[in-house]
């Protein structure tokens, strides 16, 4: 079960900091 929650959390990780990173670059464009 602890495996497959930390699988799941990494996942989730991912995809937060992959958003970040989208929001950094628009944000980024729209500034210059």
């Amino acid at each position: 079960v602890f495996s497959e929650n930390w699988v799941v959390y990494h996942y989730f990780n991912l995809r937060a900091h992959r958003y970040e990173i989208s929001v950094m670059e628009i944000y980024d464009e729209s500034r210059a």
